[in-house]
């Protein structure tokens, strides 16, 4: 609302959307095929009564995937019906220099490499629309975000959010 106020103008009337970068008609719930997410869970392993959580962003230390991994792995220990899918641009240059190579030893040293899925980047929205729809909830360990649009991608599929205090 204080945007809108901010950037409308009460003489003229106009209609001012604040979206935030996602498209609230694709990232729509009544939108999703069952028959997809169902299809999309046997692709991954999951079973039906899996409780899964999801993080789309890129594997970079920013996003703290290595945080997630820790997190998920007292979680694992106490609930064997859980899994983690993570998804996003492999980048491995840089700072990210053999990132996915620690994720995946500490996915390891954790012995919960079989509960966890790592996804490159999803190449649609439709698709990772369907992601979304198929889990349980959306976790977003990432530090130092700005603004991520994932937490509101999340929420407009009706998703509760599993936030770090510097999500955005």
């Amino acid at each position: 609302n204080t945007g809108r106020l901010a950037f409308s103008d009460s003489r003229e009337r106009k209609k001012v959307e604040i979206a935030y970068g996602v498209d609230l008609s694709r990232f729509d719930p009544v939108k999703v095929r069952k028959e997809d997410t169902n299809k999309l869970r046997r692709k991954l392993g999951i079973m039906k009564d899996d409780f899964v959580y999801f993080f789309p962003g890129r594997y970079d230390n920013q996003k703290n995937q290595s945080g997630l991994i820790e997190a998920f792995a007292n979680v694992a220990k106490k609930d064997s019906k859980t899994k983690l899918i993570l998804a996003g641009q492999r980048f491995d240059g840089g700072h990210g220099k053999g990132y996915m190579d620690r994720l995946t030893k500490l996915a390891d040293k954790y012995g919960i490499r079989d509960k966890i899925v790592f996804n490159d980047r999803i190449e649609s929205l439709d698709k990772l629309r369907d992601y979304y729809a198929m889990s349980d909830a959306v976790v977003y360990p990432s530090r130092n975000e700005g603004r991520g649009r994932s937490l509101v991608e999340a929420m407009a599929m009706g998703k509760p959010v599993l936030a770090s205090g510097d999500a955005g």
